[in-house]
């Protein structure tokens, strides 16, 4: 009862339009207490992006912008080994695509009542490709610690800003912590600019970040987010406005990472990375051209200096 009198006061207290513009809720029930139900992680990122606006004085959309700016560079040590790994990956696909040539031409050639015999046949491919990877010193773990991780904060923060939009104290005047259009952070953006945005670059930055060859399953894990993306735009309409604000430069930072990461001088003087040695199978051949071609300027000057005859 003490929270509907709160939650009563709190709305009394603003506009007629308020509740009509912000509210997806019934009047029944009563938005969660930001200071008594926010606990763990969801708090902690929430008592930082206050931190930062308090030492900063950027205004709340400024502050959501350069929290996420800062959050993805204090990432680039964990970027830098997800690249290590995917060099090791790399390394390891070769044995793993013979692998999986042969383990298709068995299973085509089992009949499909033939049960336990296509069972063994799995269970031998997939240790070949468990074999294979812990020869690379890499493992499946390893592969998807990154885009796991990354995923994850993402999913927090977009959840820890919309809650404290939502559920802040009046004190944080979130209301007008915008700019533009969306001055009021607590309001659907009635333009759909800011959701189409966030749909558009994030969907440009998996583009740009999981280039794939067709059929691969690095280009229908792409497929599939890129979809999910799409299907959500419904639903990401009804987000306050304030969430766009930390989604939208997190897509930017992306795009910008993905073209970074082409370049050598990035890879080696930011993340400090070594440069990438050819296969073994290059060497043996550069190093057989290279004797090849010695051979032959040795013959050449044995003739040269031969006496006639």
């Amino acid at each position: 009862m003490l929270r509907i009198a709160r939650f009563s006061v709190k709305l009394a207290a603003r506009p007629s339009s308020y509740a009509a513009n912000h509210l997806s809720l019934p009047a029944t029930q009563p938005r969660r207490s930001y200071s008594e139900e926010v606990v763990g992680v969801v708090s902690a990122v929430q008592h930082s992006l206050i931190a930062v606006h308090n030492i900063t004085s950027l205004p709340w959309w400024g502050t959501f912008a350069v929290s996420t700016i800062g959050l993805r560079i204090g990432l680039l040590p964990l970027l830098r080994y997800q690249v290590l790994t995917s060099r090791k990956f790399a390394a390891a696909m070769p044995d793993i695509t013979t692998l999986h040539h042969f383990f298709i031409q068995r299973m085509k050639e089992l009949p499909r009542n033939q049960v336990n015999e296509r069972m063994q046949v799995i269970g031998t491919f997939f240790k070949g490709v468990k074999a294979s990877l812990e020869v690379n010193d890499v493992s499946v773990t390893q592969i998807l610690a990154y885009p796991v991780i990354n995923a994850a904060i993402f999913i927090t923060f977009i959840y820890s800003v919309r809650d404290l939009i939502l559920t802040g104290p009046e004190s944080l005047d979130l209301d007008h912590g915008g700019a533009l259009w969306f001055n009021d952070l607590f309001m659907k953006d009635r333009t759909f600019v800011l959701p189409l945005s966030a749909v558009t670059l994030s969907y440009t930055a998996l583009e740009l970040g999981l280039q794939a060859k067709a059929g691969t399953f690095f280009y229908k894990l792409k497929d599939f987010f890129q979809s999910i993306l799409l299907l959500s735009i419904p639903m990401l309409t009804g987000l306050p406005s304030g969430v766009f604000c930390y989604w939208i430069p997190n897509s930017l930072y992306s795009m910008t990472q993905s073209q970074l990461m082409k370049s050598p001088q990035f890879l080696e003087n930011v993340l400090r990375l070594p440069p990438i040695s050819p296969p073994n199978s290059l060497n043996k051949s550069k190093n057989s051209t290279e004797t090849n071609k010695n051979n032959s300027v040795d013959n050449n000057n044995e003739e040269a200096v031969k006496p006639l005859n």
